[in-house]
């Protein structure tokens, strides 16, 4: 066997401690040197940690049997995380980013236990765990995302609840959890145009334009741009059908783009209709064509078969890249 990898560097060691969460290499031998003593209570956080990201739920009880106080300690890694923000999957060190299918039991174990539901953890600025599980993919993959945050809001105190839900929608919007964010606006969130539109809510929408169809005041032209693409990105056809006649026509084509990404083929054919120009770059370089094309290698969800065609139909070519129209041809040929 050759030689190990060499961690003595400064570049090897910035490495290590930015994976573990620490600012400096210093902090993280350290933090190595207390975790070490089993009877330490580092030792014994990190060990309530992995039981909670690995969902065993003996092993955590154990340990809050033997030192309660665990469930109000905090990591001393950077973002100094209690053990319920860890149910959130999000923000943390990678190795710990993991949802078990008993994450909702383990969260109502630790709240059980005395866990604030309001707590701060120094992630993406100030984050609660409500905030951490609305906006993570790993407890959508586990396909318990919406019961964590049924049980997460059900624990929040009544004057807490709802204070940063639009904001939170627009965060899960932003972050590819359309679920979450229509789950939060069914639990009576206040809606503001972004929020709205990203969850279909086509009333609320029409409330932020007057009765000549303008702009109320409290409503900017980067706000309905915004908007528009969430309307677009997440498939909301009533809503994009209804803002398409009040955004620019640089914006419309950006909303092709993002339709593209929606894998819905009603929304895309609201653009068709528009005669939207389909040789329209996205920021990428890419057209509409290409994006459906890379959707459809790189997504899990929708079947982007059918936006292919309906694109190819209306008037889009891959005649003068031959790698895009093998692609293509793969695509069409495998989902007939």
């Amino acid at each position: 066997m050759g030689p190990g990898p060499d961690y003595s560097g400064p570049n090897a060691a910035s490495i290590i401690a930015n994976e573990h969460c620490f600012d400096t290499f210093a902090q993280f031998v350290e933090f190595t040197a207390k975790a070490r003593d089993k009877n330490s209570s580092v030792s014994q956080f990190e060990s309530a940690v992995d039981a909670v990201v690995a969902g065993d739920l003996p092993r955590l009880q154990s340990l809050l049997r033997k030192k309660s106080s665990l469930v109000h300690t905090r990591s001393l890694r950077r973002h100094h995380a209690t053990l319920l923000h860890y149910v959130g999957a999000n923000g943390v060190e990678g190795f710990r980013q993991r949802t078990p299918q008993n994450a909702v039991t383990i969260a109502e174990t630790l709240l059980k236990a005395g866990a604030q539901v309001d707590a701060t953890a120094e992630i993406y600025g100030k984050s609660t765990p409500l905030d951490l599980v609305a906006t993570s993919i790993h407890p959508w993959r586990a396909g318990v995302q919406q019961a964590l945050l049924r049980t997460l809001l059900q624990a929040q105190s009544e004057t807490s609840r709802g204070v940063r839900s639009c904001t939170l929608i627009i965060a899960a919007l932003q972050n590819g959890r359309g679920e979450a964010a229509e789950f939060l606006a069914a639990q009576g969130a206040e809606l503001n145009l972004e929020a709205a539109a990203g969850v279909g809510r086509l009333d609320v929408v029409k409330q932020c334009f007057d009765a000549t169809g303008a702009r109320k005041g409290n409503v900017s032209a980067e706000k309905l741009r915004s908007a528009f693409r969430w309307a677009c990105q997440y498939g909301r056809t009533p809503v994009v059908e209804f803002l398409m006649n009040k955004v620019d026509a640089d914006t419309l084509k950006a909303g092709l783009h993002w339709a593209i990404f929606s894998g819905n083929v009603e929304t895309l054919q609201l653009f068709l209709r528009r005669n939207v120009p389909l040789d329209t770059l996205n920021e990428w370089g890419g057209t509409p064509l290409s994006g459906a094309v890379w959707c459809a290698t790189h997504s899990h969800g929708s079947d982007y078969a059918p936006m292919i065609r309906a694109l190819i139909s209306a008037g889009a070519s891959a005649d003068a890249d031959s790698e895009l129209q093998t692609q293509i041809d793969r695509i069409l040929g495998s989902s007939c």
